[in-house]
C-alpha cells in the first residue's frame, strides 16, 4: 500500500482502485489480526479524505463505518493513534502555527 506522502502523487482512479482494495482487505480480516489490517488501512483512509472527489471521499466513509462496527464493542483492539499523530494530527499543528506567525 502507498503511504500517504505518495497519496499526492495518484490519480484519482488509482486512489479509489486502493481503497476498494483495503475495504475488501478489511472485509475479509479476522479480529485476530485485524489491529495489524488497521494500523495500515486507516492512515492511508484518512490522508484521503482530503481529496476532493466526492467518490474517493465516500470509499473513505464505507471503510470508517466498517471499522466502527467492528471495533466498537471490542475493546482489544487497537487503532493506531500514534500513527495518526505522525501522519495527520502533526503536520496540520504545524500548519496551525505557520498561519498563527
Amino acid at each position: 500500500m502507498s503511504g500517504p506522502s505518495s497519496s499526492s502523487r495518484q490519480s484519482d482512479a488509482e486512489r479509489e482502485e486502493a481503497l476498494d482494495r483495503m475495504l475488501t482487505r478489511l472485509a475479509l480480516a479476522d479480529d485476530s489480526n485485524l489491529a495489524q489490517v488497521l494500523s495500515k488501512i486507516l492512515p492511508y483512509s484518512i490522508c484521503s479524505l482530503s481529496s476532493a472527489s466526492p467518490s474517493i471521499r465516500k470509499m473513505v466513509m464505507e471503510i470508517l463505518t466498517h471499522v466502527n462496527k467492528r471495533v466498537k464493542h471490542r475493546q482489544e483492539i487497537a487503532l493506531p493513534v500514534l500513527r495518526f499523530g505522525r501522519s495527520i494530527v502533526m503536520p496540520m499543528i504545524f500548519r496551525w502555527l505557520e498561519i498563527l506567525e
